[in-house]
């Protein structure tokens, strides 16, 4: 058997596995394999999707192997003991529950495994993330940039993009969506943080705006930007979104843009004490504005480039 018929006849076990899982015993075993199955893609170098498509079947299975573990404590916690009964002819016999340890499971695999079930839950674009097998589930579960300036964590832009964006424009007017650490990057003469309420004040003539990628706040930074583009008080903009163009908001920027740069590499936003983050998807930067040529030559470098 050549080593690419392995590797895929592991992949071919693990889906059925994954299929027929009723265990949490089972999940762990498809775990393994596919940790087997991604040994030899690398091994191989087989095409990125091929790599994908491990990391997706290990994914799931951990996503499992977390439901389980909480459905089990839930049972436990409405009276279950630690012992249950099986049937043996006219008497049933206690039998021990498998602990993690006799699974193989450490303490840190089966947390992890029940934090990605709450995440998944929770952020929409992490689970397709997941799902897809595009990160792992170590990193879903890490507190990742979620796009937001406000709320309990902020995470801020890396000054390669701002200036990038403050070289097309001139200058920076307004950023809508920021606080007072991350106006020492954009330097912007106004900004507003989530206690000015941007979307209620007026934005100038050039604008960088990273919005709130959290919804409904997305879609309402997009909507105003788009009203405010085309009632002429926004005559340039440059704004940084995950590349999400299935979404509503980012159609809705296409139909106002000049030019838009897909990122060749995830943003790796900084945490307030300059700690990079993981990011879960790509990141575009879509332009509004007449200066397509110098959008072109300033962000070029940075991903391709694509003009209407």
């Amino acid at each position: 058997m050549s080593e690419e018929n392995k590797s895929l006849q592991i992949l071919d076990k693990a889906r059925i596995m994954l299929a027929e899982c009723r265990t949490i015993q089972d999940t762990k075993k498809i775990m393994t394999l596919a940790d087997a199955g991604m040994f030899w893609a690398k091994k191989l170098k087989l095409s990125e999707d091929a790599r994908e498509h491990c990391q997706a079947i290990r994914n799931e299975a951990e996503l499992k192997m977390g439901e389980m573990l909480i459905a089990s404590k839930a049972q436990m916690a409405k009276g279950g003991q630690p012992f249950q009964k099986k049937p043996t002819g006219a008497k049933s016999e206690p039998v021990e529950q498998p602990t993690l340890a006799s699974m193989g499971i450490s303490k840190k695999e089966s947390a992890r495994a029940q934090k990605l079930v709450a995440v998944v839950a929770k952020h929409s674009d992490t689970k397709d993330a997941v799902m897809s097998g595009k990160i792992t589930a170590s990193e879903a579960v890490k507190h990742v940039h979620v796009g937001q300036n406000s709320g309990e964590n902020e995470w801020y832009t890396p000054a390669i993009f701002i200036e990038a964006a403050r070289s097309v424009m001139g200058s920076i007017d307004c950023d809508p969506a920021s606080s007072a650490i991350a106006n020492k990057t954009v330097r912007a003469h106004i900004f507003y943080t989530k206690d000015d309420d941007g979307l209620t004040k007026k934005w100038g003539e050039k604008v960088w705006i990273n919005p709130p990628y959290a919804q409904p706040l997305i879609s309402e930074f997009c909507d105003a930007l788009v009203h405010k583009f085309n009632t002429k008080e926004v005559r340039e903009s440059c704004v940084l979104v995950n590349n999400a163009t299935e979404t509503q908001w980012f159609q809705k920027l296409l139909m106002i843009c000049g030019s838009v740069c897909f990122l060749k590499s995830r943003v790796k936003f900084l945490d307030p004490q300059g700690n990079l983050g993981a990011p879960l998807q790509g990141q575009a930067v879509i332009y509004c504005g007449k200066n397509i040529g110098k959008f072109q030559k300033h962000f070029e470098s940075l991903g391709q480039v694509l003009n209407k």
